[in-house]
């Protein structure tokens, strides 16, 4: 009776590792940094992402990213990618290119910038045959922020633009990521 159990755990085991494989669809959380470079002697901005990836053609994959940034002055941003993955080789250990685009959003009504950017970079993932991928990437871009005017109540002529002391600035940027995700 146990041999019976025991087969039908196995040949189950076996059944959703072959369903996990032929899934197109990988779920990750991933942290980094993004510095830009008109930044670049401060420290660099906290990246946490949540990302969705979906396999589309043979080495081709599309992911969307969600990204909270914070930095060092309290100040909160987010953006949000539609990224294009481009594996180099197929295998456990994959080397990949990525280019994408975004749109950036203020979460601090004192610095409440939006905007949007362009990315490419390189990455290296381990994809276990579990299901498992852990990975690293590096990337670099162009964002451009637009911040809205401020004025003071009671005086027309005292109109200012929000400091910038964002996490966002306008130009170029680099970033790196460690990820971890699971492919279903």
């Amino acid at each position: 009776m146990h041999d019976g159990v025991r087969a039908l755990a196995l040949g189950l085991v076996a059944s959703l590792a072959t369903a996990a494989s032929a899934s197109p669809f990988t779920v990750g959380v991933a942290g980094g940094r993004v510095q830009s470079a008109s930044d670049s002697t401060s420290s660099p901005n906290d990246d946490w992402q949540l990302w969705a990836r979906l396999h589309v053609w043979r080495g081709l994959s599309t992911q969307l990213e969600w990204h909270k940034l914070d930095n060092d002055n309290a100040v909160a941003m987010g953006t949000v990618n539609a990224i294009a993955i481009l594996d180099l080789l197929h295998g456990a250990w994959v080397p990949f290119v990525l280019a994408g685009v975004g749109v950036d959003y203020g979460s601090n009504t004192s610095a409440p910038g939006n905007g949007a950017d362009i990315a490419t970079g390189v990455g290296f993932e381990y994809r276990s045959p579990g299901g498992v991928v852990v990975g690293i990437d590096a990337r670099i871009g162009v964002r451009s922020v637009s911040q809205p005017q401020y004025a003071f109540p009671g005086c027309d002529i005292c109109a200012f633009q929000a400091p910038p002391d964002t996490a966002l600035a306008n130009g170029e940027y680099r970033a790196v990521r460690l990820a971890v995700g699971l492919h279903f």
